[in-house]
């Protein structure tokens, strides 16, 4: 028998151990919603995929259009902010190339049949300021078009990054999530593009 206090102890533990685990699976990472998925499958067996450029025509940064959300920033701020797109884009594909290789994800892969296209549509920035944070959230739409550019698959994903003292900056978190959204999009990809019975 445990005396009582390491009774409590226990209970303690494994209620905090549920938490965790709580939080891991419904609050953090990236995850999918389908919008449309073509059935048939197409994409079955495919090997030969290229990847359009990075999209932001449609972002929102806090929930204002991103045109709005600059209009208050200065020079200095508004160029930083598109630096951190420019690298966030570089991340993306970096991670998505390395993620889903055997792919042939490439700007203009010869004779791909169907196009990769990513476009952010939201950006939470968040803060960290020691007594005060929010986290920062990213959501990415991914479209799959076809040699005559219709959609045949899109999905929304979404990801958190967390505001912390070792990653402060929002162009740092920024990166991170494209880091962790690539990795999705690409687990997708195999997914939606493994041959019949495999």
């Amino acid at each position: 028998m445990f005396p009582a206090a390491a009774h409590r102890l226990l209970i303690r533990l494994f209620a905090t151990a549920v938490l965790l685990t709580a939080f891991t699976v419904s609050g953090c990472g990236p995850s999918w919603v389908i919008v449309r998925q073509a059935n048939p499958n197409p994409l079955a067996g495919q090997t030969n995929l290229s990847v359009d450029g990075m999209h932001y025509e449609t972002m929102t940064v806090g929930g204002k259009p991103e045109g709005i959300y600059l209009a208050d920033k200065d020079q200095k701020q508004r160029d930083s902010f598109l630096n951190d797109k420019n690298e966030t884009a570089k991340v993306f594909f970096t991670t998505l190339r390395a993620e889903a290789k055997g792919l042939v994800l490439s700007d203009a892969a010869p004779g791909a049949v169907f196009v990769v296209q990513p476009t952010v549509t939201f950006w939470e920035p968040g803060y960290y300021a020691y007594v005060a944070r929010q986290n920062s959230i990213m959501n990415l739409v991914l479209r799959i078009l076809d040699g005559q550019g219709q959609v045949i698959d899109e999905v929304n994903l979404t990801t958190q990054v967390e505001a912390t003292l070792f990653n402060p900056s929002t162009g740092g978190r920024m990166g991170s999530a494209a880091r962790q959204l690539a990795e999705e999009v690409a687990r997708y990809l195999r997914f939606r593009t493994a041959a019949p019975g495999r």
